[in-house]
This record gives structure tokens, C-alpha cells and sequence, in this order.
């Protein structure tokens, strides 16, 4: 398998080899890590992530050879344990425990006895349940015979009862009470009570004869089944046994074969180690040159910070004493500025002192020019009222005169014909006019009040004529 640069190379580590096949497939893998290292010597970055790659990979390899030294001890206990028992074991079989290590309390030579001896036992409970079953129903039965032989009834009369009781086999109510009613008619001595103690009685003595003769049958066939299957199972086990002796020999062949591998593979591990251990101490020391080299580059790199840093300082010094004397230079400039600005501002206060009394003058110039104009307007108003009252018409006027119609509109007004084609509905312009609020809103417009808070709170007070 041929790497790329810089590709992940963990991911193998990660399996479990357990053939020469693993084990080329890893040398050929490590191989690759080899050449991946060789052209990535010249940066000591990616040296010391291969270092650490190399390092993690060592670890990784431990911890495999641990895995497949524990595993080999097992191995070999499982192969003493093989050798040295009597009789060759399943781990897997349900007759052995197994709790870590094995642990047998028997061998399986014997396996086939426990097993006879389980189904012996196992036939003589069940025999013994069957008969003890068939002993307490016998029980029952020779009770209710021998305390009562006839049920309710003598000898003469039981044979003559059980004649009709089976003439009249089916038990419904209707062939029940005809039953009853000839076992009157030909036994008078019998009443409707003792006839059906004595039916009841019939009844349970034929269940316990038919449970007894079942229970017989059941017992002889259950018998003669456990037999044969024991038989059967016996001859199956001894089977399996052989089966299973044949399997763990090939079993145990099998465990050597991979003994030898994981020997052969143990040895190539060693071998590889010892190979990573070398080439990682090469690697170290050309590591160790190439930092004595870096370490010396870091050295002139920091003296040739140092002078620039000095020099840096140099310039920072040179600034701040560029900046101070600007400040010097600034703060004349200032004093300078405020000197001049005193000065002009006592010239400034001079000339706002003329600038007043001649605003002065020139108010007091035109209040005197008004002064004159309203007294010479009063004398003209004067002349012309005492004009006015040289000429003034003495006469008194005729108010029904004036207040009543003109001729020339009377006339008109008789030649006037009104059309009234409909009713009137509403107000006159006239009419609109003549109300207060529409005289208010007229005055409230003229004086620019209309659209007002004020103008709107009047018109909402206001009231109709």
C-alpha cells in the first residue's frame, strides 16, 4: 500500500492482525511511513509530527504484542486443560459451568449414567404421581361402595332402578321427570327426594369407574413412552459425544497452528521494534542538529530585533522632542493671538460705543420728526372742523319718509311675478346669514382666526337663534 504526503497513517493500528498476511500489509505500511519520512526531513515541523506519529505507533504496537501474549497464554491453557483431562469437553455444552476458567464436575464418559439415571427418576415420579393419583380416587370410591353398597336403596330394588335409570340415558328435565314419575308408579315406597339422591348417587359412581380405568391406561402408555425415549436419548448423547471428541481434536489442532503463527508473528514484531527503535534514534539526532541550527537562527534573529528595537527608541526620542518644541512654538503663537485679540477688542468696544450714540441721535431725530407731523395733522383737523361748522345745513329729517319704499321700487316690485314651482325646504342664504353662528365664523375668518384652537371653542359655544 503506497501513502500519500501528509495522509493519516493511524487508522491500520487500530486493527487486529491475525495472519502473515496482516503482518505484510503492515511492513509495507511502515515502509511507506519510512519514505514519507525521508522526503519531510527538511521541515522540522512536520519532523516532529512524525516523531510523535513514530512514537504513538511504538505504543500501539506494545499494546498488540500485549493483546497476543495474553491471548497465547489462553491458548496454552486451553491446550494443557485439553491434554491433560480425561475426556475431551465442550465449553459451549449446558452440563459444565463456566465462570472465567472452566471448571468440570464430571466427565463426559459418565454423561450418558446421569443421563439414564434422570429418566429413571423421572419415570418413577411420574409412576408414583399416577399411582398415588389412582390410589386416592380408589380411596374415594371404595368409601362411597362400602359405607353405601346400594346408595339409598336394598338389594332387591337397586337392580330394578338401574334397568330404567339407562332406558333413560338422556339427561334432560322433561325424560328426568318422567323417570321419576314411573320409579313412583312401580317403587311406591320411593319419594321425589330419596329417587334423586339415588340418581346422583348412580352418576358419581360411574365418574370414579370411568377415572379409574383412564387413569390405568394413562399410567400403562406413559410407561412404555419413557422408555423408548430414553432409549432414544441415550443412543443420541453417546452420538453427540463422539461428535464433540472429534471436533475438539480438530480443535486442538487448530490451537496449535495458530500457536506457531502467533509465534512467527511475535518474532516479526520484535524485529520491526527493534527496526522503529533504531531509525527513531537516527531521527532524533538529526532532530537534535536541525533545532542547534534553528536555535542559532532564533539567537540572530533576536539581535537583529534588538537593534531595530533600539532604533525604534531612537526615532520614538526624536519625536518626542519634535512634539515639545511644537508645543513651545504653539504656545507663543497663542499668547501672540491673545494679545492681539485684547486690543481688538478695546477697539471693538470703542467703535459699538459710536455706533450707539449715533443710533441714539438718529432715534431721538426721528421721534421729534413724528412729533412734528402729529401736531401739524391736529391743526389741519382743526381748520377743517371749524370749516365745516361755517357751512353746516340746519334741517330736521322725516323718518317715515326715509324708512318706507321707494316709488321706483314699488313699481318694480308690482310688475315682479313669483313662479313657485315646489315647497321650499330649507333655509335662505338670507336666513343662513342672519344666524350668530354664521356671522361669528365670518368675523373669526376675517381676522385669521378661523382654523384656531379659540376660533373652534367659540363656534362650539355658540347657539342658534
Amino acid at each position: 500500500m503506497k501513502f500519500e504526503k501528509g495522509e493519516e497513517l493511524n487508522w491500520y493500528w487500530h486493527r487486529e492482525i491475525v495472519d502473515m498476511s496482516d503482518a505484510e500489509q503492515l511492513r509495507e505500511d511502515v515502509m511507506g511511513l519510512y519514505y514519507i519520512s525521508k522526503d519531510m526531513h527538511h521541515s522540522s515541523k512536520s519532523n516532529q509530527v512524525l516523531k510523535d506519529k513514530f512514537q504513538e505507533h511504538k505504543d500501539l504496537i506494545d499494546e498488540l504484542i500485549d493483546k497476543d501474549t495474553k491471548k497465547i497464554a489462553k491458548l496454552e491453557k486451553e491446550i494443557a486443560n485439553i491434554k491433560f483431562s480425561d475426556s475431551i469437553v465442550d465449553v459451549n455444552d449446558e452440563w459444565i459451568q463456566f465462570n472465567g476458567d472452566i471448571i468440570r464436575f464430571g466427565a463426559l464418559k459418565f454423561k450418558h449414567e446421569d443421563l439414564q439415571k434422570h429418566h429413571v427418576n423421572e419415570c418413577v415420579r411420574i409412576g408414583n404421581n399416577y399411582e398415588h393419583e389412582s390410589l386416592t380416587l380408589e380411596r374415594s370410591y371404595q368409601d362411597v361402595v362400602e359405607r353405601m353398597p346400594y346408595g339409598y336403596l336394598n338389594a332387591d330394588n337397586y337392580d330394578h332402578f338401574v334397568k330404567i335409570k339407562l332406558e333413560y340415558t338422556n339427561q334432560t328435565r322433561e325424560k328426568f321427570t318422567l323417570f321419576c314419575e314411573r320409579v313412583q308408579l312401580e317403587m311406591p315406597a320411593l319419594s321425589q327426594k330419596k329417587i334423586s339422591c339415588q340418581y346422583n348417587w348412580l352418576d358419581r359412581k360411574n365418574s370414579f369407574e370411568m377415572q379409574k380405568e383412564c387413569l390405568q391406561q394413562m399410567q400403562s402408555k406413559i410407561k412404555s413412552e419413557y422408555i423408548t425415549s430414553t432409549i432414544q436419548h441415550i443412543i443420541e448423547e453417546e452420538a453427540a459425544i463422539k461428535a464433540e471428541q472429534e471436533y475438539l481434536k480438530s480443535k486442538e489442532d487448530q490451537l496449535h497452528k495458530t500457536e506457531k503463527r502467533h509465534q512467527t508473528l511475535k518474532q516479526w514484531r520484535e524485529k520491526k521494534i527493534a527496526q522503529f527503535i533504531l531509525h527513531s534514534e537516527k531521527r532524533k539526532k538529526n532532530h537534535e542538529e536541525q533545532l542547534q541550527k534553528e536555535r542559532e537562527l532564533q539567537l540572530k534573529e533576536e539581535k537583529r530585533r534588538e537593534s531595530i528595537k533600539y532604533q525604534l527608541q531612537l526615532y520614538k526620542e526624536e519625536l518626542e522632542r519634535e512634539k515639545e518644541k511644537q508645543k513651545e512654538l504653539e504656545l507663543e503663537l497663542q499668547q501672540k493671538l491673545n494679545a492681539e485679540k485684547e486690543l481688538q477688542k478695546s477697539i471693538n468696544e470703542e467703535r459699538v460705543k459710536v455706533r450707539q450714540e449715533e443710533r441714539q441721535k438718529k432715534l431721538k431725530e426721528k421721534e421729534r420728526q413724528y412729533r412734528q407731523m402729529l401736531l401739524e395733522r391736529q391743526d389741519l383737523e382743526r381748520r377743517l372742523e371749524l370749516l365745516c361748522q361755517s357751512v353746516a345745513i340746519h334741517a330736521e329729517s322725516d323718518w317715515s319718509r326715509t324708512t318706507k319704499d321707494t316709488c321706483s321700487f314699488m313699481k318694480h316690485r308690482e310688475k315682479e311675478v313669483e313662479n313657485q314651482w315646489y315647497k321650499t325646504v330649507g333655509y335662505s342664504s338670507d336666513e343662513i346669514l342672519k344666524d350668530n353662528r354664521m356671522k361669528m365664523s365670518i368675523a373669526l375668518y376675517r381676522n385669521g382666526l378661523a382654523n384656531s384652537k379659540y376660533g373652534n371653542q367659540v363656534l362650539q359655544t355658540a347657539r342658534p337663534n
